[in-house]
């Protein structure tokens, strides 16, 4: 480093990469390749110099606290059920223990949508992965009963239409009111509550509280939506 003159490299100060944050520019060798001070964020903070078409085709993932070569899932294999911990955020994921053994295979990463993932393929879901005897297609899905997208324990996961699957969601705010269904006439100052099903709509109530609105759509829904409603599949799974 010293005072020698900088030749003309693209700046990588602050670039991340894997494990590694680049800090500063080194030296150019005489092949005139850069080189850059990078720091690992592993515990000893270690530092080390990273040739910069190594950091360009992302080669250095650590300063060799994670497998180079592949960075793969830690486990907790000590209580009733498996925990992993996804390779791209760290965050939980849960399985049945005598699924380890084929889960380990492979690497699992946490996908935008919540979806614990192949890490190499990226439809290869691992709610699909752990339940092969359920066929999915346009017309069925596998769904979460309790609703979480990182519990992958067989238990978890049932065989639904798409119209099945969107019963178990929790309230929904995606309109004025706060809650699908319900629907406020300003006017006449009453919420009207309706549900509907099976493409057909049925209204069940009308009142000029909000509480008892919402009341009134999930009991409808616990109505019409049976053991697939929100509520119900919560009970199923707990």
């Amino acid at each position: 480093m010293g005072n020698e003159r900088r030749p003309q490299v693209k700046d990588l100060t602050g670039m991340k990469i894997g494990e590694l944050t680049i800090l500063e520019y080194s030296h150019t060798d005489d092949k005139r390749y850069a080189h850059w001070v990078a720091e690992c964020s592993c515990e000893k903070k270690t530092r080390l110099i990273v040739h910069g078409s190594e950091i360009r085709r992302k080669k250095h993932p650590s300063c060799g606290c994670v497998n180079t070569l592949r960075k793969g899932n830690e486990y907790d294999l000590s209580g009733e059920y498996g925990i992993g911990y996804a390779s791209n955020t760290g965050n939980e994921f849960y399985f049945d223990l005598e699924d380890y053994d084929k889960i380990k295979e492979h690497t699992w990463s946490e996908r935008p949508d919540g979806y614990i993932a192949n890490r190499h393929t990226a439809d290869k879901l691992l709610h699909h992965f752990v339940r092969p005897d359920i066929s999915v297609s346009r017309y069925y899905y596998v769904d979460h009963i309790n609703y979480k997208k990182n519990d992958c324990r067989k238990k978890n996961l049932r065989k639904v239409t798409a119209s099945q699957s969107n019963m178990n969601r929790p309230r929904q705010t995606n309109n004025s009111t706060g809650c699908a269904g319900v629907t406020y006439d300003k006017r006449r100052d009453r919420y009207y509550v309706r549900i509907n099903v099976g493409g057909e709509s049925i209204h069940l109530g009308q009142t000029n509280d909000y509480s008892e609105a919402v009341r009134l759509r999930e009991e409808g829904e616990t109505k019409y939506f049976g053991e697939y409603s929100y509520k119900n599949s919560q009970e199923v799974a707990s």
